[in-house]
């Protein structure tokens, strides 16, 4: 078997996943496999908010819905912005 199309929000796992059925057999032959999440990421843009100019030097964490720090120290750049990517859903 050979994963053609993974379900939505999933990672394509086309290694092939090889089985027998012998003859005589009397019962299914069980196989499995997994699928990983797929990962996401966001870009932050950090402006003044009267010139819309671009900060450099702010900087944050990153946390979880329980407010535990993911990552930490994110420092925006000369153009203002932070890139964070794979993250889990």
């Amino acid at each position: 078997l050979v994963e053609t199309k993974a379900p939505t929000g999933y990672e394509l796992d086309s290694t092939p996943i090889k089985f027998e059925v012998e003859k005589g057999q009397t019962e299914a032959v069980q196989v499995s496999m997994t699928n990983e999440l797929t990962t996401g990421g966001f870009v932050l843009t950090k402006t003044d908010d009267k010139t819309g100019e671009a900060l450099q030097g702010a900087v944050f964490e990153l946390q979880d819905t329980d407010g535990k720090v993911i990552e930490s120290g994110l420092t925006t750049d000369a153009s203002g912005k932070i890139a964070v990517s794979d993250l889990t859903p």
